[in-house]
């Protein structure tokens, strides 16, 4: 019997940067939902690691990244405490979303999403947040839907 893997998730900083950008660039290419030139792909990684940077140097951004127990690089993912307008479940102003969540392929179905999707909800809880969003691809649908996660009516409409 094979003893299985254990996974921690660790809070990633500016140092972790080409892993993050590495991972997020991957997630593009194995979302099979959307087409992507490579140019598309390109231009998006250009414009989203000084974002990412800034995100991570204010805060508003924290990432994590996952380490089997062997200290190979297994995943990694984000959360971001974005702007928001308070409603009646969101009495704040930021709300917590999950982006950029990436298991390499050597470790899928072993719990590596879910080691970093639970220390995004933790910090999110521990930040007084009582309502997580995300936009699930049909890979990661039911790790979000195991941990917890609903469908909701959210709708959108490409407009360029």
């Amino acid at each position: 019997m094979t003893e299985k893997m254990i996974f921690s998730a660790e809070q990633a900083g500016k140092s972790e940067i080409a892993t993050l950008l590495r991972h997020r660039e991957l997630m593009f290419r194995d979302m099979s939902t959307e087409s992507y030139t490579e140019e598309q792909i390109r231009t998006a990684m250009n414009r989203f690691e000084p974002w990412l940077l800034s995100k991570l140097s204010d805060g508003t951004i924290a990432a994590f990244i996952a380490y089997a127990d062997n200290g190979a690089v297994a995943g990694s993912g984000c959360v971001w405490f974005r702007d928001t307008q308070p409603t009646p479940k969101v009495p704040v102003y930021t709300i917590p979303y999950i982006m950029s969540m990436y298991t390499e392929r050597q470790y899928r179905r072993m719990g590596v999403a879910t080691a970093v999707l639970n220390r995004a909800i933790e910090l999110s809880i521990a930040n007084g947040h009582k309502r997580i969003l995300l936009h699930a691809s049909k890979y990661g649908r039911p790790v979000y839907l195991k941990a917890g996660f609903e469908d909701s009516s959210e709708m959108r409409m490409d407009i360029g």
